[in-house]
């Protein structure tokens, strides 16, 4: 798996697919998968408070590529099924939010990286997802 590629399995699309077919279960998964990707975006979208004495001020720096301005989601049906994905092209957006690549001078983002998000609204994007297949497989 390409770094900072995370996955989360939901239960139940199997039983969505035997009742619906391909194209039915993606109608179903696409809501809550846009729901998913925009639930991570506005998170990875937040800027921690600057660490105490710091008298860098976001924005101002020239070099500054808005890193919270930049953030996009993306949802494509594949051979599997369907994939949401949630990017940045900030030159240094890993450097600074890849769980994976985060420059140890950024511990005051630690609780701001990809897998920490991800950790963090897991249950929630998990849940939705069940609810909806719950909904079309009881309908």
């Amino acid at each position: 798996m390409p770094a900072g590629d995370y996955r989360i399995r939901v239960e139940g699309v199997d039983r969505l697919l035997a009742k619906l077919g391909k194209l039915g279960a993606v109608a179903i998964l696409r809501p809550p998968m846009q729901r998913a990707v925009y639930r991570i975006q506005g998170d990875m979208k937040q800027y921690p408070p600057p660490p105490a004495g710091s008298k860098y001020r976001r924005g101002q720096d020239p070099r500054s590529e808005d890193l919270g301005g930049r953030w996009t989601t993306k949802i494509a049906q594949v051979a599997a099924g369907l994939e949401g994905k949630v990017g940045n092209n900030a030159s240094y957006a890993p450097w600074v939010q890849s769980h994976q690549f985060q420059a140890r001078h950024m511990s005051h983002w630690k609780r701001h990286t990809d897998l920490a998000i991800i950790d963090k609204n897991r249950k929630a994007i998990v849940d939705d997802f069940a609810r909806e297949i719950a909904k079309a497989i009881n309908e």
